[in-house]
């Protein structure tokens, strides 16, 4: 049971004399003097001495000092021991107890030179004990007791082989009078072992040189380590610290005193290096080596904390406590787990340890590194070669350098950043191996010390995210995700070119997307990008502002703010310009670019060439062309195809007055293999209203294209449509861009005749036995009926479709067999 003083050990000791026993008088005298002795004896160390009043060690022959001997001593309250007067410089008088020593009176020097006292017993001190110095010496071990209220004086010197036992709280000064003059020293263990036990220990302005103290100990008091810099102190056993544990003050320039504990440190006090406040520089720091659990519970502000265990080690911080210490654990398979908040001001060296937080948060404010974490909640830091596992909460400023990877998931709620190189510029990477959800703010620390993250999950963003690039690194589908009103100030690209990004919201990007390959599924949501999007496939968007340069953009597709064209790009699907289409600047001499479309295009806005230097743009359609915005740009060209035949054009007045068309024509080389079907006559056309035109292709001798002119003032470069036909079969436009082939037998529709006005046959070839869905849908993608559901057989196949019913007009047939898909365009006359 711990005391309120230091330490407590109980120890029992019964013992028998048989040696004689020699007292004082109460008048005393001289030791060397038989009257100072009941019965005129001069005791030996075969006698037991009592002394009942002031005896006196000034045995001397000529310059020697010469010593006094006894076997126990014991001094009652009424009695003393003292030295005499050397008379010849300065002088120790020594007094040699060969058995054990017990004070109730006054042990101290006299009024000049000094008084020694040799033990090789145990010592009990219940009132004064300040000779010069105490030596406990023999082959055993010494047990000390004191009287709860009293001290042990003197400079105490331990020569024993197997050290020093506490029976009681203990209490050092280690201090004493001599010639006038107030004296202190130290407790010299000197490598010995001090055992504590339970006890209380206070070491009041005086240090234990070296060695180790044992037992589950409480320090009063202040107790300061470091009698000896190049020396570690140790502790064996639990400890708390209820006052003072601090370096010593050096002396000699810098130094760093080391105290290892093996097992558990209780701070209910102050632990703390010894701070100069009159000469800063002068400080000295203390070192803690400690192989057990840590609580702090008050002020912790030693330099170093080194954790030295190889069993699992906790660390737990009081309410509004923190350690204003350097951390490292010295063994990189241990574990250190939090049972609390935790708070470093200084850095933490895992040196490959493992930190399991617990979800409790970790505070730091210093280099966080060399390690792994787990289940942590973060609040500011540097990062270098950090591991985190269980997921990550950042909090505070927290700084990335090199080699840090982040498992499971991150959530930033306040900054994540790059460090400040200092000697040019760099990026620092982070993995993000899981998901990330910024609340916070994600930047480059300043223009030039970039931040990188490569991140294989998906990506939440509610904050302000301003880094320098956002990798997408992950092999299975990744998801993105932004609350409007926020921006991706990143340049992002996808490493992984077999990989696919879903976008679950619409997206801004103030940057660049290069895909690499790579798909972006935009389920109909808009990417608004300032830059580039380049280099691979785009499902199902609607783009804004972007530039774009090898992209093959699949399904709908839609056109708002001023889009740009590049080189490169191929759209399969309908495509919906709300805004504006355009040509990319040059800036080398002229260039046409080129955009083809595997689809209907319904222009709303402009199309049109580069405003600044008009550089040329000509848009491909293989699909109908419908006009209700301006088209300005350099040529547009209708593709047609053996099984993709009819194309119509529609031009919508959207002015105030009247449009006048003129009707239209077809002319050029390959004029007889294209023919106008319906439309193409004389007409004025009222605002908001249409005039329309389809044109089929079937091959007649060789060339295979021609124009149609379109008279009317008001259409603009849509007044001159160049028709190309091809005397095959289109594989793209009126199927999905990935409907796969069986052994070269494609998935195809077809239907015949085609346009029609009753009735038609849809025909197709299976190239082994499949369920079959066909459905019909109008030309705004709004679904008419189901033709067929069942299982179908593998080979050619025929279904005779009564369209009586139907509206004229464009109609899209889907089919689905198995996991394959197919299409074709029909026209209801």
């Amino acid at each position: 049971m711990k005391k309120n003083l230091l330490f407590a050990f109980i120890l029992s000791v019964v013992s028998v004399s048989v040696y004689s026993q020699v007292q004082s008088t109460t008048f005393g005298g001289l030791w060397h003097d038989p009257n100072t002795w009941i019965g005129l004896t001069v005791p030996g160390e075969n006698d037991d001495v009592i002394i009942n009043g002031p005896v006196v060690q000034a045995y001397t022959s000529g310059y020697a000092i010469l010593p006094v001997h006894c076997n126990n001593l014991t001094i009652t309250s009424s009695g003393s021991l003292r030295n005499g007067g050397y008379g010849g410089g300065n002088g120790i008088f020594p007094v040699y107890v060969h058995g054990s020593a017990v004070n109730n009176g006054i042990v101290e020097n006299g009024g000049e030179d000094a008084l020694k006292m040799f033990v090789y017993g145990d010592l009990t001190n219940n009132n004064i004990w300040m000779p010069v110095e105490t030596e406990l010496t023999n082959s055993g071990n010494h047990n000390l007791s004191l009287l709860e209220g009293m001290t042990f004086g003197s400079k105490i010197i331990v020569n024993s082989s197997t050290g020093i036992t506490a029976l009681t709280d203990l209490v050092f000064t280690c201090d004493w009078y001599s010639d006038g003059y107030y004296n202190r020293s130290h407790l010299m263990l000197n490598g010995h072992i001090f055992s504590v036990g339970n006890h209380s220990l206070e070491m009041r302005h005086c240090l234990v040189n070296s060695g180790t103290l044992t037992g589950d100990f409480e320090i009063l008091g202040t107790f300061k380590v470091g009698y000896d810099v190049s020396d570690t102190l140790k502790f064996n056993g639990n400890i708390t610290v209820t006052d003072t544990l601090m370096a010593n003050v050096y002396g000699g320039g810098y130094g760093i005193y080391k105290l290892r504990i093996n097992g558990n440190l209780l701070n209910n006090g102050v632990i703390m290096d010894n701070m100069d406040t009159k000469a800063p520089l002068n400080d000295d720091d203390l070192e803690i080596l400690i192989t057990g659990d840590i609580i702090n519970n008050r002020h912790w502000s030693c330099k170093y904390v080194k954790l030295a265990g190889d069993e699992t080690q906790h660390i737990t911080q009081g309410t509004d406590r923190f350690f204003d210490s350097y951390f490292s654990d010295l063994n990189p398979e241990s574990d250190i787990v939090a049972q609390s908040n935790i708070t470093i001001m200084n850095d933490l060296n895992l040196n490959g340890a493992h930190l399991n937080m617990a979800g409790d948060t970790l505070t730091i404010y210093g280099w966080l590194y060399g390690g792994a974490i787990e289940n942590t909640n973060l609040n500011n830091g540097f990062l270098n070669n950090i591991i985190s596992m269980g997921g990550l909460s950042v909090n505070g400023v927290v700084t990335i350098e090199n080699n840090n990877i982040f498992h499971d998931y991150v959530i930033v709620n306040d900054t994540l950043q790059s460090i400040e190189y200092g000697g040019g510029s760099i990026t620092y990477t982070l993995q993000v191996r899981g998901d990330i959800t910024n609340y916070g703010l994600i930047r480059n620390i300043n223009d030039g010390d970039l931040l990188s993250l490569e991140i294989t999950g998906g990506i939440d963003n509610h904050g302000l995210w301003e880094n320098a690039y956002t990798k997408f690194s992950g092999s299975q589908q990744q998801q993105i995700h932004q609350l409007p009103g926020k921006v991706f100030q990143t340049n992002f690209t996808d490493v992984d070119s077999v990989s696919m990004v879903v976008a679950t919201s619409d997206l801004k990007i103030a940057g660049n997307y290069n895909l690499l390959r790579s798909t972006l599924e935009m389920n109909h949501y808009e990417i608004d990008i300032s830059g580039h999007l380049y280099n691979g496939r785009v499902n199902s968007a609607i783009i804004k502002n972007a530039t774009l340069s090898n992209i093959t953009a699949s399904g709908n597709t839609e056109i708002r703010g001023i889009v740009v064209i590049d080189d490169g790009n191929r759209f399969y699907g309908n495509l919906l310009v709300t805004d504006t289409l355009q040509s990319q600047v040059y800036g080398g001499g002229s260039y046409t670019y080129s955009l083809y479309n595997f689809g209907n295009i319904e222009n709303n806005g402009l199309i049109r060439n580069e405003p600044t230097q008009n550089e040329s743009f000509a848009l491909y359609v293989q699909g109908d062309i419908i006009n209700r915005g301006t088209f300005t740009n350099y040529a547009n060209y209708q593709l047609f195809y053996l099984n993709d035949d009819v194309h119509q054009v529609s031009c919508m007045n959207n002015g105030t007055t009247n449009w006048q068309f003129e009707g239209a024509d077809i002319t050029g080389a390959g004029a007889e293999s294209f023919s106008m079907i319906s439309g193409g006559g004389i007409q004025t056309v009222p605002p908001g209203e249409s005039w329309e035109v389809s044109v089929q292709f079937v091959p007649a001798g060789s060339v295979f294209t021609a124009q149609l002119n379109i008279h009317c003032t008001e259409t603009g470069s849509l007044g001159t449509i160049y028709l190309i036909g091809y005397n095959e079969n289109s594989t793209v436009g009126v199927k999905d861009p990935g409907v796969l082939n069986e052994q070269g037998n494609s998935l195809m529709l077809r239907n015949y005749p085609n346009p029609f006005t009753q009735g038609t046959t849809i025909s197709w070839h299976q190239p082994e036995k499949a369920h079959v869905v066909l459905k019909l849908y109008d030309f705004t993608g709004k679904e008419m009926c189901t033709l067929m559901d069942c299982d179908r057989s593998s080979g050619e196949h025929r279904f005779n479709y009564d369209a009586s019913k139907l509206p004229s007009g464009i109609y899209f047939l889907k089919g689905w067999f198995d996991d394959c898909t197919s299409a074709w365009k029909m026209l209801k006359m």
